[in-house]
């Protein structure tokens, strides 16, 4: 585990990853929680900063929904004609894909990712246009609302109460290149909200109006700081597998749960479950992949493996917490999920003691006894130090075999044992020196 080379397996993977997207180009998405926190404008700020450096760039579409600050962004830029589309009698205005393409900018600006595109045009999608878009080798430049997430839709409608229709794969988010949060407050957003500067079309303000709440709009903001954080992690984990790193980064918690086919696998794993629910961490459940995959915690049940086996056979328990390192090892009880003790958290609850059964002392005692009666008939001309170490095996195997307090009353005759030994050889000794003479 502390082998430093770099995994071939890897450094392989990130080669072909990077020569394939060598052949494309670059995508960057303006990220945000909710319509009006910004992201059009953050994108055109930043193109006019790419502009001002002689980057080549071009507006393929940007809708400004009237809004006077957007609109004045767009002055200087060079804009790409659109496509004209006639649809049950109404006009519509769509990316030119093919004139996109053949003007090859070095960046291209497509607003509103998951706008589904007017029929007629080579794919339904906007996101589909952009794929093709960078395949041409185009950087592109877009933007892009957490609820239009399609892992995020179903939970997006549960807390808003209002289904979009409009998704994108998160396949596309995932393969971006660069992702730049737009954040605001919510009351920030709110305020934006009253003063008229967040289009809100009329067919859909009724939606709108129970859609922009304060619980909402946090909510929405936490989904989106959690989804920028884990394309952030992602990026981070490839990273360190191209650089061969194999510590630890704990930049976040994962939780890995050690399972076999007992009884108590499944309050284990639920035992783990809370543990990563606590922390708001990943939870995994594969041993081998505890580093490559960056794991900071590891759960696994107490086994009832006895002392002796363990000294003989060694322990997974203890091997595995004298090679974590700086991973933090959670040991469970089989039988439930109490009783959580960790390696190198000072903080952990100690374990319960467990009571000894009488019938474990009663061994003791009779253990004790048996050695008596081997020292009084089978070892009478034995020195007393050998006899001594007959007592103290004794006591040993008792706390092996039988815990901590039926070897305190081994301990305890063994030793009035002794002493009786003692003063007997001692009572006897004038008498065998009287026989010598």
């Amino acid at each position: 585990m502390s082998d430093a080379r770099p995994d071939p397996a890897a450094l392989l993977a990130r080669v072909r990853r990077e020569q394939s997207r060598a052949e494309r180009g670059r995508l960057k998405i303006f990220f945000g929680m909710a319509p009006g926190v910004g992201k059009t404008y953050a994108m055109l700020a930043s193109a006019h900063r790419l502009a001002a450096e002689g980057v080549d760039v071009v507006v393929a579409i940007v809708e400004t929904h009237g809004r006077t600050e957007t609109e004045q962004l767009l002055l200087g830029m060079d804009l790409l004609p659109r496509r004209e589309v006639e649809y049950r009698g109404t006009t519509l205005s769509e990316l030119d894909l093919d004139a996109a393409i053949a003007r090859k900018p070095e960046v291209l600006l497509v607003d509103e990712l998951a706008h589904t595109n007017a029929p007629g045009g080579r794919f339904e999608k906007r996101w589909q246009d952009v794929e093709e878009i960078l395949r041409a080798g185009i950087n592109v430049y877009t933007t892009l609302n957490v609820q239009h997430l399609e892992s995020l839709n179903d939970v997006v409608a549960q807390i808003t109460g209002v289904k979009v229709r409009e998704t994108v794969p998160d396949s596309v988010v995932d393969e971006a290149d660069e992702i730049e949060l737009v954040d605001l407050p919510p009351d920030v957003l709110l305020e934006r909200l009253k003063a008229g500067k967040v289009y809100v079309p009329e067919s859909a303000r009724v939606a709108v109006d129970s859609f922009f709440r304060k619980g909402n709009l946090t909510a929405l903001r936490e989904l989106a700081l959690r989804r920028t954080a884990s394309w952030v992690d992602t990026q981070m984990r490839l990273e360190k597998e191209g650089q061969g790193a194999r510590t630890v980064w704990l930049t976040t918690d994962r939780v890995l749960v050690c399972v076999s086919p007992s009884p108590s696998a499944a309050d284990l794993v639920r035992a783990a479950k809370r543990i990563a629910a606590g922390v708001r961490s990943e939870l995994i459940a594969v041993v081998q992949y505890a580093r490559s995959r960056n794991v900071s915690k590891i759960v696994l049940g107490k086994t009832a493996q006895s002392r002796f086996r363990q000294l003989v056979a060694g322990s997974f328990m203890d091997e595995l917490i004298r090679q974590s390192g700086e991973i933090e090892v959670h040991v469970l009880r089989g039988d439930s999920g109490a009783g959580v003790t960790t390696a190198g958290d000072a903080a952990a609850p100690l374990p319960r003691r467990v009571r000894s059964s009488p019938i474990k002392y009663a061994v003791a005692f009779a253990a004790v006894l048996l050695t008596s009666g081997l020292c009084s008939f089978a070892l009478q001309d034995v020195d007393l130090a050998n006899i001594a170490m007959l007592y103290l095996a004794t006591v040993v195997l008792a706390a092996v075999w039988l815990s901590r307090g039926p070897a305190v009353l081994a301990a305890v005759f063994g030793v009035a044992a002794f002493d009786f030994f003692s003063f007997r050889r001692g009572s006897r000794l004038p008498w065998r020196m009287s026989n010598t003479w």
